[in-house]
Order: structure tokens, then C-alpha cells, then sequence
């Protein structure tokens, strides 16, 4: 199985552990902000307001279980980094803002003269490498279980 496969039943693995108190300013936040950015590819998809303007409490309420959603992550992988001592360097944050410029379709150094003029947008960036880190170090150790796994079945197969 490809490690984005197991990321991706990593990140689910993570959703479907019991809830916890979420912080509800960082909830409403990050809800806003998937609502915003949901409502603006509808936009640019050729959506008219209006239709969107119709559809807001549906909207809004998809971006609030996506917001739960991304908050409970955060907070689960945070953790994950801090106990498995997981960091960023500049590298890592280099080759990221040089792949947000590719997607963005941006000059690169263009890109990151303009991002070095928002921390918030830093902060952002350093914690999302700092969770593409995490999941790929779980997903790996989950990958390394199921072999391990696999080899001793092999090997009592191979006795019997």
C-alpha cells in the first residue's frame, strides 16, 4: 500500500478517535475560513452569489464539520509532533513555499518576498510541514507494523 494511502487511514484513524473538547475560537476560525475558501472556488466554478447566497446555511454547516475536523487534527498531530520530537526546518519550509508558488502558478522568490511580509501566513505554512511531517512519520511506523506483521505470518505459513 502507497504511504498516501496510509496517510489518508492515518488521518481517518485520527477522526474517528472519541471527541474531545475543541477550542471553539479556533472552530469557528478555521469554519470561516473553509467557508470562505469554498464559497470562492464555487465563484470562480461560474456559481452565482445568489445560489450561494441560497445554499449558505448548508454551506455553513459543511465548513463547521470540516472545521471540527481540521481543528481535532491539528491538535492530535501537535501532540504527535511534540511527543516524537518532530521539527521543521527552513528547508522544509523553503521547498514548501516553493510548491504553494508552483500550485499558485507564482515566480517563486516573488512568492516567498511576499509571504516573509505575513507571519500569520508563516505560521500557517510552518504548521501544515509540521503535520505533513507527523502523518508521514506515523504512516511509516504503521507501514513498518503491517510488515513486521506480514514477515511473522509468513514465517508461521513457512512452519506449518
Amino acid at each position: 500500500e502507497t504511504i498516501t494511502g496510509k496517510r489518508h487511514q492515518v488521518t481517518q484513524k485520527i477522526l474517528d478517535l472519541p471527541d474531545f473538547p475543541l477550542p471553539q475560537q479556533a472552530v469557528e476560525e478555521e469554519s470561516k475560513t473553509i467557508f470562505q475558501g469554498n464559497a470562492q472556488r464555487a465563484i470562480q466554478q461560474g456559481a452565482k452569489e445568489e445560489e450561494i447566497e441560497a445554499k449558505r446555511d448548508e454551506l455553513w454547516k459543511q465548513a463547521q464539520t470540516q472545521g471540527q475536523a481540521r481543528v481535532k487534527l491539528t491538535i492530535t498531530l501537535s501532540k504527535i509532533a511534540e511527543i516524537e520530537k518532530v521539527e521543521v526546518t527552513n528547508e522544509d519550509l523553503a521547498q514548501a513555499a516553493a510548491r504553494e508558488a508552483m500550485m499558485m502558478r507564482t515566480e517563486p522568490q516573488a512568492y516567498v518576498e511576499e509571504l516573509a511580509k505575513d507571519q500569520a501566513r508563516i505560521n500557517r505554512l510552518r504548521q501544515d510541514v509540521l503535520h505533513d511531517k507527523t502523518l508521514e512519520l506515523v504512516a511509516s511506523k504503521a507501514k513498518e507494523k503491517m510488515e513486521d506483521k506480514e514477515e511473522k505470518e509468513d514465517k508461521k505459513e513457512k512452519k506449518v
